[in-house]
């Protein structure tokens, strides 16, 4: 599978968001990219206080956090790993009491893909502050990713995990694109009740058939941003 850029470095940011807040506004944080062979490696070192053998074997579970409750910020190092193991590498983590965190993520060159002018203004629209996209997907992990990458390129995004909230969101809010994926499908029918021009934007697992549904579009999950950026342009542009 090619490694989408966007993807890494949304994952890239996250690391350096991570040493940041471990260091809590003290010490020094370097960022570093080089070839390795036949890999790329990216890489982002902090002289914090480090993680305990304990802390770091759980460093990448999902939901694992050292931080208080509401102080998580981020993709986190569980989707980090995922992202590099989707594109044929590895994230490597090395950490010591007192003397700092390096993450290592290595991907082999013969996945990356380089972001070309075209992409880029494919990416581009006029004020897509004017629309509202609603993310209601229970994967956290893709949730979280999709729903900032869409806050950058400066749409208004509203995220939710589960149906309820969804709808709850189409009754306060001006949707104009509704991203759904996994149990979060069932609530279409009920989204478009009295929005005829409620965009619909499908996450399908791997190899799964999408519906048959007129007026909406489909991504294979894992989900490449280049195309969700397209595909939620094509569904706002009249």
């Amino acid at each position: 599978m090619v490694a989408d850029p966007v993807l890494i470095d949304e994952v890239m940011l996250s690391l350096v968001g991570n040493a940041a807040q471990a260091m809590k506004g003290r010490g020094a944080i370097t960022v570093s990219l080089r070839e390795s062979g036949t890999h790329a490696v990216l890489e982002v070192a902090d002289d914090g206080p480090g993680m305990t053998p304990e802390v770091l074997a759980r460093a990448t579970e999902a939901f694992f956090t050292t931080q208080p409750p509401g102080r998580a910020a981020g993709l986190g190092l569980t989707l980090a790993e995922e992202v590099a193991r989707r594109s044929g590498g590895a994230l490597l983590l090395r950490s010591t009491p007192g003397a700092g965190t390096t993450a290592t993520l290595r991907i082999p060159l013969s996945r990356l893909e380089l972001a070309t002018a075209t992409t880029s203004l494919e990416m581009q629209m006029v004020d897509p502050g004017r629309f509202g996209i609603l993310v209601a997907d229970p994967e956290g992990p893709s949730r979280r990713v999709i729903a900032q990458s869409l806050m950058r390129a400066g749409y208004r995004v509203y995220a939710v995990d589960d149906p309820q909230a969804a709808l709850a969101t189409l009754q306060e809010s001006k949707v104009d694109v509704l991203i759904v994926g996994g149990r979060a499908e069932t609530l279409v029918p009920a989204a478009r009740e009295g929005r005829p021009t409620l965009g619909i934007l499908r996450l399908c697992g791997l190899g799964e058939a999408p519906p048959d549904d007129e007026g909406s579009l489909s991504l294979e999950r894992p989900v490449r941003l280049a195309q969700l950026m397209r595909s939620v342009r094509t569904l706002v542009t009249p």
